[in-house]
């Protein structure tokens, strides 16, 4: 077994990821907290600047765009 076969099975991690997959399950996440907690009308980020804060951001905005066109709220 290899090392990263080690650190794969030790953290639980998949060993191959589909991104488009990653990105639904993350959007549709965002989507239901909100849906269960209607009082949210907004989603305040912490933003540095980095990848993880534009990716952060961007599935923000994805969840909040399909909620718009879902529900007709602006």
């Amino acid at each position: 077994m290899t090392l990263q076969q080690e650190i794969i099975q030790a953290l639980g991690a998949k060993p191959q990821i589909d991104v488009e997959a990653e990105i639904r399950r993350s959007v549709d996440f965002l989507k239901a907290y909100l849906q269960r907690y209607p009082f949210i009308k907004s989603l305040v980020l912490g933003i540095s600047g980095g990848q993880d804060s534009t990716l952060t951001g961007k599935l923000c905005q994805l969840a909040i765009n399909e909620l718009r066109a879902e529900t007709g709220d602006s």
